[in-house]
C-alpha cells in the first residue's frame, strides 16, 4: 500500500469530532440554543438547558478551548489578574517568578493560564461574570477590596501577596521578618538606621515600617523621620531617597534599611557615587531576596520563596475551600556583602 493510500485509510478510520450542528441537530433547537446553554454565564431556560448538555455528553461533544468544560460546566483555565503597579510582569523579577511557578502548578494538572492586566473595575466584574475562567488568582493592590468581593460572588477569587478579610489570600509575612533584618544591621553595629519604601502606602511596605521600628524600639534607638523616605520610581527611586537622607542635614546613616531589593540596590549605587564605602561606613539590607548577581555586590535579604508563593496560591485556588484561608509564608535570612 503506498504511503498515500495509507494516510487515506488512516483518514477514515479517524471518528470524525461531533460538532456544534450535530448536537443542535440531535437536540431540535438551534446552533445559538446550544451555545448558550453550554455557557453556564448564560439565562436560559433550565429545562433545555438540561437537555442540550445531556445530548452534548451522550455525542462526546468537544469545544475549542474550552474542551471538555463546556459539557463539564468548568473551563479548565484560571485567570490571573495583574495589578498596573507590576506590569509589565514578565519584566518584573519578582511577580514574573510567582507567574512562571503559577503556570508551572496548573500545567502539571492540564489546566490553562488565562493572563489579564488590571482595567477599570466593571470590565473585571463583567469578565468574572462570563466565568470563562474557573477561578481568578489577583497580584496586587489596585482592585478595591469591595470589587474583589463582588468577583467572588461570580467565582472563587485567591489573593496573592495581599490579605483582606473574607478572601482567601496566600501572603509572605513582611512585620517580624524586616524586624529580624533590622537586628541585624544593629547586632552588626549600626545606630543610625534610614528606612526606604517604594509606596509608604502599601500595606506590605507597611508592616516592613513596622517591623524596622519594632526592631529600633527594642534596641532603644530613635526613628529619625527625614530619614524615612519614599523612594518610588517616579521619584527617582532609592538613589534619589538615600540622597535626600543625605542631604537632610542630620548626618550620615550607618545603616540602611530597603523595603525592597531594587530600592536597596539603587542606594548602595548612591552610597558609593557620594564616596562612602559599604558596608565599612553604610550597612545596607533589602528585602524579598532577588538574585543580584549582576550587581556591584551579593545583598543581605530577607528572601521569599517566590516560587512557592504563586504554587500555594494555585492550589489553594483550586482547593476552594468553604471559608476563607489565609496562608501566611516565612522569608528567610540570606547573608550577602552588603552588610557586615
Amino acid at each position: 500500500m503506498s504511503s498515500s493510500a495509507a494516510l487515506q485509510q488512516h483518514a477514515r478510520a479517524k471518528p470524525q469530532r461531533v460538532s456544534i450542528r450535530d448536537v443542535a441537530e440531535r437536540a431540535g433547537v438551534s446552533i445559538a440554543t446550544v451555545s448558550r446553554a453550554l455557557n453556564s454565564g448564560v439565562e436560559i431556560n433550565p429545562d433545555t438547558r438540561a437537555q442540550v448538555v445531556q445530548v452534548a455528553r451522550d455525542l462526546g461533544y468537544v469545544a475549542s478551548a474550552r474542551g471538555r468544560g463546556l459539557v463539564s460546566g468548568r473551563t479548565d483555565s484560571v485567570g490571573v489578574i495583574i495589578g498596573r503597579e507590576h506590569l509589565p510582569v514578565f519584566l518584573n523579577p519578582f511577580y514574573g517568578e510567582v507567574l512562571g511557578s503559577i503556570e508551572l502548578e496548573l500545567e502539571a494538572r492540564g489546566l490553562n493560564l488565562v493572563l489579564t492586566s488590571l482595567k477599570r473595575d466593571h470590565q473585571l466584574l463583567a469578565f468574572a461574570a462570563a466565568q470563562r475562567v474557573d477561578g481568578l488568582l489577583v497580584i496586587g493592590h489596585d482592585l478595591p477590596v469591595s470589587t474583589l468581593r463582588d468577583m467572588q460572588g461570580h467565582l472563587p477569587v485567591v489573593l496573592i501577596d495581599r490579605h483582606e478579610e473574607g478572601l482567601s489570600a496566600v501572603t509572605s509575612e513582611h512585620r517580624t521578618a524586616c524586624a529580624q533584618i533590622t537586628r541585624h544591621l544593629i547586632a552588626q553595629g549600626s545606630t543610625r538606621l534610614a528606612f526606604l519604601a517604594e509606596d509608604l502606602g502599601n500595606p506590605n511596605f507597611q508592616q516592613r515600617f513596622l517591623g524596622f521600628q519594632d526592631a529600633l524600639k527594642e534596641a532603644g534607638l530613635p526613628l529619625r523621620p527625614d530619614w524615612v523616605q519614599e523612594a518610588s520610581p517616579r521619584l527617582g527611586g532609592g538613589y534619589t531617597a538615600i540622597t535626600r537622607v543625605l542631604e537632610a542635614g542630620d548626618g550620615v546613616p550607618d545603616g540602611v534599611v530597603g523595603a525592597n531589593d531594587p530600592v536597596a540596590l539603587e542606594a548602595i549605587r548612591a552610597l558609593l557615587d557620594a564616596g562612602l564605602k559599604v558596608p565599612d561606613n553604610v550597612q545596607v539590607v533589602g528585602f524579598d531576596g532577588l538574585p543580584s548577581r549582576l550587581h556591584l555586590m551579593a545583598l543581605t535579604s530577607m528572601q521569599i520563596d517566590r516560587q512557592e508563593l504563586g504554587r500555594r496560591a494555585a492550589r489553594l485556588l483550586l482547593e476552594t475551600p468553604d471559608t476563607p484561608q489565609h496562608l501566611e509564608l516565612q522569608p528567610h535570612f540570606v547573608k550577602g556583602d552588603s552588610s557586615r
